[in-house]
Formats: structure tokens, C-alpha cells, sequence
């Protein structure tokens, strides 16, 4: 079901440069560099990052090419979008 959002995600950014996304007992997991994992729960389009259904944080994934997502959209506080790509692993 997550397979297309799992891989090692980078981006041009010196607060989140890189993340993995996995799947582990059917939840989509995103991993920072730390080690630090949130889970990551389908909410519209995207997704929520975190446990706490009030938070803010949200994550897409705006293009998936043969079934696997190549790009995603983490906004930032300012309000910019800076776009990641994402190296899938199998």
C-alpha cells in the first residue's frame, strides 16, 4: 500500500537535508538522519507527520512515476515549498 513513498528522500536544505521513508508492520515511517521516526498518516492529499492529530507538519508526494514516488513537498515555516527527491529502495 506504501511502497511508492518508500526510499531516501534528499533535499537542498541545511534543517532537513536528507530522510528515509519506510514501511514497517504497515505503517509508513519517516527517519531523519538522527534516527528520530515519526509516523507518517494519510491525511487528504498527504500526509501528517507525526502522532498528534493537531499538528501541523504535513508532507505530499507530487510525483510518482512507475509506481514510485521521484519528489515531495515539505513546507517550511516561511511558507516556502523546497522539493526533495527521493531515491526509491527495494
Amino acid at each position: 500500500m506504501w511502497a511508492a513513498y518508500s526510499g531516501h528522500c534528499r533535499a537542498w536544505n541545511p534543517w532537513v537535508s536528507n530522510f528515509r521513508n519506510i514501511i514497517r508492520k504497515g505503517e509508513l515511517l519517516q527517519i531523519s538522519p538522527s534516527g528520530q521516526e515519526q509516523t507518517l498518516h494519510p491525511d487528504g492529499g498527504g500526509f501528517r507527520i507525526g502522532d498528534d492529530p493537531h499538528s501541523p507538519e504535513r508532507i505530499w508526494f507530487d510525483t510518482v512515476v512507475d509506481g514510485k514516488a521521484v519528489r515531495l513537498v515539505l513546507p517550511t515555516t516561511t511558507g516556502s515549498s523546497p522539493h526533495s527527491r527521493c531515491h526509491n529502495e527495494t
